[in-house]
This record gives C-alpha cells, sequence and structure tokens, in this order.
C-alpha cells in the first residue's frame, strides 16, 4: 500500500478536509447516547446492516420514491465503520450505458489514534486524517462580559405554542434485538409558518438499551414527506477488523496537522 504524505499548515483546512458529514440516521445510530440509552452501551460491539426509504408525494399525486442500504460496525475499543450505498441516476447518453449506477462511501473513525480514514467505490484512494489533542485544538474565543447585550425590541412577534405528545409504545424485537419504543407527536399550529392548516409531524423509534442504537425510525412530516429506517441485519460481537482499513491496492493519502502553527493561532 503506497503511502503519500501532506502537511496542512492551517488547522481549519485540516478539519475541512476530514470525512464527510455521515447521513444523519447513521450518526444517530453511532452515538447511541440519547434517550433511553444506558451505561456501557457505546461500547457493545455490533455489525448491523439497515435500510432507508425516503417517499415525498407531490401536489399532482406524483410521489418521489428514494432507497439506500447501510452498514454499521462498532468495536469494543471505540472504533466505528459505515458504508452507505447510493443509487445515481443514468448519465448522459454515450457516457454510460443508461441504466443507474451505485456508488459506495466508506468511513472509518479511530478515537484512540484520533484518525479518520474515507474512501468510496468510484476511486482507489483513502484519505486518512489525523486530528489533534484537545490541547493543540484552537480555544473558543473568549466571551466579554462586560459587553452590553443587544437590546431587544419592544414588541415581540409571539407565535402559537407547538403541541408535542409522547407515547411509550412499548417492547418489542427488530433483527433479534429487544428495543423499547416511543411516538412523539408535534402539532404546528395554523399560521406559525405561514400555513392556513395546522401540520401534524410524528417521529417514532425503536431503540436497543443494550446496544445504545435505533433500530428502527420513521419520520413522517407533511411538508417533506415520509422517510424510514429499519435494521435487517444485526451481528453481536467484535466486526471484522479488516472493516477498519483501506482495501488493498489503495493509495493512502495522509493528512496531518502541524501543531506549531495551530498553537500560535
Amino acid at each position: 500500500m503506497r503511502i503519500v504524505r501532506f502537511v496542512s499548515i492551517l488547522a481549519g483546512s485540516v478539519l475541512a478536509l476530514a470525512a464527510p458529514a455521515l447521513p444523519a440516521q447513521i450518526v444517530s445510530s453511532l452515538a447511541g447516547s440519547g434517550r433511553g440509552s444506558v451505561a456501557g452501551a457505546a461500547r457493545q460491539p455490533y455489525t448491523m446492516t439497515a435500510t432507508q426509504t425516503s417517499v415525498q408525494t407531490l401536489a399532482n399525486g406524483t410521489t418521489i420514491t428514494s432507497e439506500s442500504t447501510s452498514r454499521v460496525a462498532h468495536d469494543s475499543a471505540g472504533r466505528t465503520y459505515s458504508e452507505q450505498h447510493h443509487t445515481l441516476p443514468a448519465g448522459p447518453e454515450g457516457q454510460s450505458d443508461g441504466q443507474p449506477r451505485e456508488t459506495v462511501s466508506y468511513f472509518v473513525n479511530d478515537p484512540v489514534a484520533r484518525t479518520s480514514l474515507t474512501w468510496n467505490s468510484n476511486t482507489r484512494e483513502a484519505t486518512l486524517t489525523h486530528h489533534l489533542e484537545p490541547q493543540w485544538q484552537r480555544a473558543a474565543p473568549e466571551v466579554r462580559s462586560d459587553v452590553a447585550p443587544a437590546a431587544r425590541p419592544e414588541h415581540t412577534v409571539r407565535r402559537p405554542q407547538q403541541e408535542i405528545q409522547r407515547e411509550n409504545l412499548g417492547t418489542k424485537t427488530i433483527a433479534g434485538v429487544n428495543a423499547v419504543g416511543e411516538r412523539t407527536t408535534r402539532v404546528i399550529p395554523a399560521g406559525s409558518e405561514g400555513n392556513d392548516q395546522p401540520l401534524t409531524i410524528t417521529d417514532e423509534t425503536w431503540r436497543s438499551l443494550e446496544y445504545g442504537v435505533i433500530l428502527s425510525s420513521i419520520h413522517d412530516d407533511p411538508r417533506n414527506g415520509k422517510s424510514t429506517r429499519e435494521v435487517t441485519d444485526f451481528q453481536p460481537g467484535e466486526p471484522d477488523t479488516a472493516l477498519f482499513k483501506a482495501p488493498e491496492g489503495y493509495t493512502v493519502r495522509e493528512i496531518t496537522p502541524q501543531r506549531a502553527a495551530v498553537a500560535a493561532q
């Protein structure tokens, strides 16, 4: 495996070159420490596969459906791996066979080594980014306490208060794992966002307390459509160590921040 080293002078550019953000569904699964999680859940190793479906209904009744699949792994050392499969539309005539194409994005995060590794199926190059230790990261700007707060307008527009309800859905088994469910219903009153009728938004989540991950979720918003995510396969235990490395034959571009330059800022 060939390694090419790059040194970035500005910390901002280093962070900007880090791996792209993960889809929201995957991030919520990797975070795992939200509502209803338990101590130690984030340390439980596993590998799981999930499907995501989004359906948007247009004003004329036309529906637009998009589907994707993802695979996520977490080991006991805290390393995480994810792969996201996307289907791209067919390219212009003469540049493709007229068929949709699939591309796969990969992301590995190692909190112990303080590195992130990304690559995709379209190239044979991976990017390994080294992250600064906390003491070398740029400090947040000091907030002055002697600055008077901005004057508030005398007349403020009060929007109608949203109504939020939560419902306990009990327990069920998803992909062989026990999960607890909750449904949240939020009503946006008429006039709050230019809407002439109330808008009802619902979120249903089923979470594993043992592993601290969301196994199923449904988000239904009349403004954007309905999106669902469901774990279809869940394998407890340590994942394959090969998942956390770039494939054989890939060139690895290595990005290392320069501590002195960051500390001087």
